[in-house]
């Protein structure tokens, strides 16, 4: 479930990916009911998928011998967005 509310997050529409996710997540639990942990458990799992993808970014940039700059620091604040929509 966390990968999919990663996934709505980071593509579905903006007005939409509450809702989006709300339906996957019911269609999930109609198969198998999460936990409260669980289910509490879904968008910090998701935002550390946002984190190593931060992190694989920066490691590609090390290795590579470039800096984030203005054309790329994109990634860094789309992800960052992601993460405070999680967990705000």
């Amino acid at each position: 479930m966390a990968a999919w509310r990663y996934a709505v997050g980071a593509f579905g529409a903006d007005g939409g990916r509450d809702a989006m996710f709300g339906r996957v997540l019911s269609g999930y639990e109609s198969v198998r009911p999460l936990t409260p942990i669980e289910t509490a458990a879904i968008p910090y799992l998701a935002a550390l998928r946002h984190v190593w993808l931060l992190a694989l970014e920066i490691d590609e940039h090390r290795l590579s011998g470039t800096v984030v700059s203005a054309e790329t620091s994109f990634y860094v604040d789309d992800h960052s967005a992601q993460i405070g929509r999680l967990l705000g």
